[in-house]
């Protein structure tokens, strides 16, 4: 992705967040105060998942070693693109 994707799509999502805390403060009536809490609390459980995926996940197999590891079941298991597909 591009920096200038990236850039567009922040400031989609950032102009859709906005939107919507529009929508819930002035069309139904949620008060700022309980909405910037609920914010706060949403944010941090973001960050918790976040932090846990990455501490889990640790480190992805770059691509030259996934093609080894298929290649090593091709060759052990004697098979052939015309006998997978």
């Amino acid at each position: 992705m591009t920096r200038r994707q990236r850039t567009r799509t922040v400031v989609l999502a950032l102009a859709a967040c906005a939107a919507l805390f529009w929508g819930a403060i002035d069309i139904v009536g949620v008060p700022a105060h309980r909405l910037a809490v609920q914010l706060l609390w949403v944010s941090m459980g973001v960050v918790v998942v976040i932090g846990a995926a990455a501490a889990a996940g640790g480190t992805q197999p770059s691509t030259a070693r996934a093609l080894e590891g298929i290649a090593a079941i091709r060759s052990r298991y004697r098979l052939t693109d015309s006998s997978i597909g």
